[in-house]
């Protein structure tokens, strides 16, 4: 039922009737209603709109929101009751026109938490719906009051399990604490009034349990305080901004104020600020908060002289990472009474696209008084204007206090408090011209006419002699002045305070020689036809044309001046003989993942400029069809496509499923809810599906039962080691002998509750493995003690250089100020960095052909290139587009496939017969003899192969060939490998020299768990060690090839023996039980002392790569396994891939 409300008609109504000769307006007057979906034309539509028919939808004349119905969350939070999408009201019949469910949503979604606690909605209530639950209503007016009149409201009511389960280090809870039953309720109301571009959001937080609640709760860390808040998932597609000197920028300023450690307890490490605002396409999104009911409850201003220029209403950022931001608001009652409430209100903002856009409504809520200032940009030489130029509004103090982005006209505006300002112009490709200085004055207008100096234009055109023309890759490098050597490059190549994108580097130490001081300006790929024409900042460069490992380079040297045009005509050649091969990506993302902001036109661009041939999507829990795209741009002579899913879990990994089929999926209506519908996250996803109950088999089946054309769709772990994501980590399989060991202790789930979570319901019932993900060499190979270390510090163990290293069980390190203990004893743990290539040789020697693959991973071109590394797959033709998904997936299941990221391999193993990658060969006379074809484009230069047989280095009397300087490699080697039992076969080739400007390097750290919260252990007085023994993080992108096995039946009795057995999981996995808590004798200071040095010890017990993203985090953002901890999301966010 739709409910609305509009302003009283009668004394307009007379009004415009006096006044009919001179006025007359056939607009009807504005009004706000509030309704539940019935119709997918009532959707709003866009690159991240997830709503869905069941939802509800509060709108005006100037915006419209939709919250999610109850049930799982369609994007990356936890439950519905959240705002999930949200645009401007649009005109009927123009480009994302609202009403046709064709807008410009790009938001993520948005829920309240109580500390880092989400919430599961019990009930959604449209307030003053006649045809509502009558008890539901009871609720929803008590909660939201009655109908006013002025304003529509929707009432969600939700409960929480006790907070202090979440202010523990991890699941625990104090002794007598029962998470299943409920001890507060949340309600929160969404309310929208005639026009306003913003929805109010009022939540009450009661108390219904029969005691008092005590805020903040005894944990085993210290008092910590709990406030609340709301976690926002903005997109990658939007970029961030605050008030405050960070501007732009909030990566490393929260992570230089973690270092600083100047922030302590009871307050947290964060950002403070008036508002917070996400400026992207069309869509602009923001947030601001009311004052708290008393000022003892705003979180910031009750910590003021740790944080600067506070106010009452101020917000506090703790974590930003991507998508994913955490925003701290009120602190509760230090008591709360049984049966009482307190409230949090609090303002989501709509606008076009500008941040001043959120800021100048921002700043009336407040209450702030204001000037305007606007402008306009031109162009020095032409004086025209300059459209979507950022124009960065910053006081003397060097706060960034809001931004505008100019339109069509090259105009800008912006309120401001009164006071003095620096202008600062930022637009790529232009130089940034000195700050104009003005000053404002409140209820004045001032206009300031901006010249900025103009770029240069360059045409580039790409041909192949052979091939016509080409779409490719054309890149712009630099060389950094030598008065900045050995400066990091955000300090002076790039500021991302305002907006700039990061430039990367060749990662060569700088010295005086030009040539270790290379930077990548800008690169960009062409259209289809070959064709690029861009603006360039006036330079001089170095002008490369790539278009993957199978092509050579065009260079040449450009100056770029301002105003006036180059034109280069490019050619490059394909010098790889990949005949009987397609390149593929099995892991590919586009705007449909929550993090990654490229569209499908620019995606498909990126891969045909990459030398792609064949694109899976695997978009994070969205079903994504790329073939549209690719006949749209007539691209269907370079790249061909096929339909696959990332099922994307927070707490068991992550796994692709394809080739996929896609068909509408008819909406299933709820039995219990009227107007409510079951299968929406199938719906609306096109094919994704809940996940949360299912154990890692139920994945895998559903998966496998959505394959093309009624085939098993095949079955892919992803970097199953990244420490919080991936599969193998969940499940604590053991690196040595891949016993399953599942999760215990700090992170160990209660898999009585959850069997899901149980290692006995862990699976090998997967078809491939991810053996080398993106630039992430981190993962690639087991991490060995390097040369010249015989000390591993943090234990104070003896260790050998080229050996595993391992995590120690450690008497030797003395505390401080004493000697070592002569009789100490040190026993090696688990390997500290295992690899996935160990892994999965492991698993190869249990007989169980899983097959491996190379994929970039790449959500965004500018961080991971697609196609780096790839995955050749033996086909029986060499034109993409008549390989069917079909007959990829069969010859990959056959294991007839290359992993590579530069160097192209072929080989023929012969015996008594012969066969290649995936085939079974007899051995003859206790060997077998290789023959490989070694092929690399200048550019790739591989000076290392390492045989391997069941997964240990063979040495064979073979030297690697080289070519002439600037000359592509092809030559073929020979030479025999003895075997003396059954087995498998791999081969590795690699190379020390950096493949820039053609690939750029890893230069900046995953942002991991770590990093999002900053170095804070020592905050909290624990030191895990300085890590010193831990591979780099950062990379250069070095050549590296790896083939799937060849098998070898080393008897000849037709069959493989496995070379180990592949453990029995176990029977059962019970969490220990609270009647054995030596705390329950404890008084709260004793059991404090006692769970902090438990804690700390089962991290410090973990191996090491697992340990690194607990390492530097405070001890109440370890998350826990419970299915309302958010933190589990922010993990899933900031970890490696």
């Amino acid at each position: 039922m739709k409910y609305f409300v509009q302003f009283p008609k009668a004394l307009l109504l007379l009004t415009a009737f006096l006044l009919l000769p001179i006025y007359c307006t056939s607009s009807s007057d504005p009004q706000a209603e509030v309704f539940r979906i019935t119709s997918r034309s009532e959707l709003i539509g866009g690159p991240r709109a997830l709503g869905e028919v069941g939802d509800f939808m509060l709108q005006n004349d100037q915006i419209r929101v939709i919250v999610q119905d109850k049930g799982y969350s369609r994007g990356f939070g936890i439950y519905g009751g959240s705002i999930i999408d949200a645009d401007l009201v649009r005109a009927r019949g123009t480009p994302g026109n609202s009403a046709t469910a064709n807008g410009y949503d790009n938001f993520g979604e948005m829920f309240p938490s109580f500390f880092l606690e989400a919430m599961e909605p019990n009930s959604i209530t449209v307030v003053g719906d006649s045809k509502a639950d009558e008890e539901d209503q009871a609720d929803a007016k008590a909660a939201c009051g009655e109908p006013d009149g002025t304003s529509v409201a929707l009432h969600v009511r939700a409960y929480g399990s006790d907070f202090l389960a979440l202010t523990e280090s991890i699941n625990e809870v104090l002794l007598g604490d029962d998470r299943s039953l409920p001890a507060l309720q949340f309600d929160t109301c969404y309310r929208l009034a005639p026009g306003k571009r913003y929805i109010e959001i009022e939540t009450t937080v009661t108390n219904i349990d029969i005691s008092p609640k005590t805020f903040p709760g005894v944990t085993s860390f210290g008092d910590i305080p709990t406030p609340v808040g709301d976690i926002m998932l903005f997109g990658a597609g939007n970029k961030l901004f605050m008030p405050h000197k960070a501007g732009y920028d909030q990566r490393f300023a929260l992570q230089d104020l973690y270092e600083s450690g100047e922030i302590e307890l009871p307050a947290f490490p964060g950002l403070v600020g008036d508002y917070l605002a996400a400026e992207g396409p069309h869509v602009s999104y923001g947030l601001v908060r009311a004052a708290a009911e008393a000022p003892a409850l705003d979180f910031a201003h009750k910590n003021k002289t740790q944080f600067a220029d506070t106010a009452p209403h101020s917000l506090h950022i703790p974590f930003v990472y991507s998508a994913f931001t955490g925003i701290f608001q009120a602190l509760p009652p230090s008591t709360l009474p049984a049966g009482e409430s307190f409230k949090f209100k609090r303002y989501f903002i709509v606008g076009g696209g500008s941040v001043s856009d959120i800021s100048d409504v921002a700043f009336d809520l407040i209450g702030t008084r204001t000037g305007l200032v606007s402008g306009r940009v031109v162009e020095a030489q032409t004086h025209q204007p300059v459209e979507k130029a950022r124009v960065v509004i910053i006081t003397e103090d060097g706060r960034k206090i809001t931004s505008s982005l100019t339109d069509a006209t090259g105009r800008f505006a912006a309120q401001v408090p009164a006071g003095k300002y620096g202008i600062a112009v930022q637009y790529p490709d232009r130089h940034t011209p000195d700050y104009t200085q003005v000053e404002i004055k409140e209820g004045a207008r001032h206009f300031e006419n901006i010249v900025i100096a103009a770029p240069a234009k360059l045409s580039v055109r790409v041909i192949s002699k052979t091939e016509g023309p080409i779409p490719a890759k054309v890149t712009l490098v630099g060389e950094s002045a030598l008065a900045h050597k050995g400066w990091l490059p955000r300090e002076y190549l790039f500021d991302l305070k305002m907006g700039e994108t990061r430039r990367y580097t060749d990662m060569v130490p700088d010295t005086d020689d030009p040539a270790t001081r290379q930077y990548i300006e800008k690169f960009k790929y062409t259209e289809p036809d070959g064709t690029l024409v861009t603006e360039i900042r006036p330079g001089k460069y170095k002008l490369v044309v790539s278009r993957g490992m199978e092509y050579g380079l065009f260079e040449t040297e450009v100056e770029m001046v301002p105003g006036q045009h180059v034109q280069i005509a490019a050619e490059i050649e394909r010098l790889i003989d990949t005949s009987g091969y397609v390149s593929a990506d099995f892991h590919l993302h586009s705007q449909y993942s929550l993090d990654s902001g490229h569209s499908l036109k620019k995606r498909v661009k990126s891969f045909v400029g990459e030398g792609l041939e064949y694109a899976i999507s695997t978009d994070h829990n969205f079903v994504v069809d790329y073939a549209d795209t690719i006949a749209h741009l007539d691209l269907n002579q370079w790249v061909n496509s096929a339909i696959g899913l990332e099922l994307t879990t927070l707490d068991r990994g992550h796994f692709n499923g394809f080739p996929l089929d896609s068909a509408p999926i008819p909406l299933t209506e709820s039995n219990e809810d009227q107007g409510g519908y079951e299968n929406t996250i199938a719906t609306r996803t096109y094919g994704s599906f809940e996940w949360n109950t299912k154990t890692p088999q139920d994945v895998f089946d559903t998966l496998r039962g959505m394959g093309k054309d009624g085939e098993d769709a095949i079955v892919q772990v992803n970097h199953p080691r990244s420490p919080i994501l991936g599969y193998f980590s969940q499940y604590n399989v053991d690196a040595d002998n891949l016993m399953v060991k599942g999760e215990t202790g700090l992170l160990a789930p209660n898999s009585i509750e959850r069997p899901q979570y149980s290692a006995a319901n862990f699976s090998w019932d997967f078809d491939v493995i991810e053996v080398l993900n993106a630039k992430d060499f981190t993962y690639f190979h087991t991490y060995r003690i390097p040369e010249g270390v015989t000390i591993d510090e943090d234990s104070g163990c003896p260790v050998t250089p080229g050996e595993v290293h391992r995590t120690w069980t450690s008497t030797c390190q003395p505390d401080e100020g004493e000697e070592p203990d002569p009789d100490c004893e040190c026993v090696a743990g688990d390997p500290a960095w295992p690899g996935v290539i160990e892994d999965w040789f492991q698993v190869l020697r249990t007989g169980k052909k899983v097959v491996g693959t190379a994929n970039s991973d790449s959500h965004d071109p500018h961080k991971t290139e697609p196609g780096m590394p790839r995955t050749f797959v033996a086909s029986d033709s060499d034109l993409p587009v008549e390989v069917k998904p079909g007959e990829l997936r069969d010859q990959l299941k056959a294991g007839r496939a290359l992993m590579t990221n530069g160097p192209y391999v072929t080989l023929t193993v012969a015996g008594d017969n012969k066969g290649g990658m995936g085939d079974t060969v007899q051995a003859k006379d206790g060997k077998v003899t290789v023959e490989m074809r070694l092929q690399a484009v200048p550019w790739v230069i591989m000076d290392n192969l390492v045989v391997y047989y069941n997964g240990q280095e063979v040495n064979v009397d073979v030297t690697l060939p080289t070519a002439s300087e600037g000359k592509a490699l092809d030559k073929t080697i020979s030479f025999d490998v003895p075997v003396n039992k059954d087995g498998f076969l791999v081969f590795e080739l690699s190379g020390a020299r950096s493949m820039f400007p053609a690939i750029f390097p890893s230069e900046v750290p995953p942002l991991e768990f770590s990093d999002v919260v900053g170095n804070l252990g020592s905050s909290f007085g624990i030191d895990f060690g300085g890590g010193a023994l831990k591979p780099s993080m950062v990379h250069q992108a070095t050549p590296f090839a790896l083939t799937n096995p060849v098998w070898i039946d080393a008897d000849g009795d037709g069959e493989i023996a496995p070379d180990m057995p592949l453990p029995a999981l176990p029977e059962s996995q019970v969490a220990t039980q609270a009647s054995a808590d030596p705390r329950a004798t404890m008084n709260a200071t004793e059991r404090r002392a006692y769970t902090r040095t438990r804690n700390v010890e089962k991290v410090r017990q973990m191996p090491a790569y697992r340990q690194h993203a607990f390492e530097h985090v405070p001890p109440w953002l370890w998350p826990s396994n419970h299915p309302s901890d958010v933190r589990r999301i922010f993990m899933n966010f900031t970890c490696p891939h």
